[in-house]
């Protein structure tokens, strides 16, 4: 395979092959793989081989522990290949190929439930992360909220209504104070594990992810404001697959009901003409766990990483 440095453009082959898959995860978004260090953007690099498409990133050594790695370090982390369910076992073999060509360790990230036949087919032993795997959703159980097991949240929804009088809206260029504020108010109520890497990290993703939402067609940012005051923020993109991928979603907690609604809002803007609704991952926060979980997922995209070393 031939691989070479990626670009902002590469991303509409990339889309494309997307399109042909029923994909539900969000390796593939450009607007994550920007956003986060892990991925080291800046030294991605992307292949093309018989319509599959295949990314691989320098290794993040300051990221992952020296118990991880056991003395010994891949320089590249590869992404399960881009590819339809019939060419997963193929991809695999390629990178596998690859790897051997350049003499390195392998490791794979971002390998799914769909990959397991093929992956265990080449004698590859996947390993589990549930911190890392994706919480996903019917969209059109977050549209009503209905049932009984939906009780609570709406129940939430019609508390905030009679407390507040509302304004939901897109963002706009004039918000940057506002959201500011907002997003302050959000990494002050975090518990003391919530380091200063950890509010920088996630203070360079936001600021990716809003930029993003100002020249992408599909990727759509929304505010939330009682009294002219941004009390919640959404930013959703829609992937070719037809997921929509919730990238942020802060809110302040002060307004009785602000997230339920928040995100009742949202699905009704955006999720209706999608497959799935992808929430990502809790990264093995409890706090975020029972929450995403209290939205009642139709199940998780696990997430499994390889390594031969």
């Amino acid at each position: 395979m031939h691989f070479r440095n990626i670009k902002d453009e590469d991303f509409i082959i990339i889309n494309n092959e997307l399109s042909k898959t029923d994909y539900n995860g969000c390796d593939y978004s450009k607007t994550y793989l920007k956003s986060w260090s892990f991925f080291r953007y800046d030294t991605m690099q992307v292949a093309q081989c018989d319509d599959i498409v295949f990314l691989r990133f320098e290794t993040p050594v300051h990221i992952l522990d020296e118990e991880f790695f056991n003395g010994k370090t891949p320089k590249y982390v590869y992404l399960a290949p881009l590819t339809t369910k019939d060419n997963f076992k193929k991809g695999f073999e390629l990178i596998l190929e690859q790897v051997k060509e350049d003499g390195d360790y392998l490791l794979i990230d971002g390998v799914t439930q769909d990959h397991l036949d093929a992956v265990k087919e080449l004698g590859l032993e996947p390993i589990y992360n549930r911190d890392y795997s994706e919480y996903l959703y019917d969209p059109m159980d977050l549209i009503n909220f209905s049932g009984k097991k939906y009780h609570g949240k709406r129940n939430h929804i019609a508390k905030f209504d009679k407390l507040y009088s509302y304004e939901f809206r897109p963002l706009q260029k004039g918000d940057c104070e506002g959201l500011a504020a907002l997003i302050s108010n959000w990494e002050s109520k975090k518990d003391e594990e919530y380091i200063e890497d950890d509010k920088q990290e996630e203070e360079r993703a936001i600021r990716t992810q809003i930029e993003a939402s100002m020249s992408e067609d599909n990727i759509h940012a929304y505010c939330l404001l009682v009294d002219n005051k941004i009390i919640g923020f959404s930013l959703v993109e829609i992937t070719s697959s037809g997921v929509a991928i919730e990238h942020i979603e802060k809110a302040n907690v002060a307004y009785d009901g602000v997230y339920s609604k928040l995100l009742n809002l949202v699905a009704k803007e955006c999720f209706k003409n999608v497959r799935i609704v992808n929430r990502q991952e809790d990264m093995g926060d409890e706090g975020l766990r029972k929450s995403k979980l209290s939205y009642h997922p139709i199940g998780l995209l696990e997430s499994y990483f390889i390594k031969n070393f």
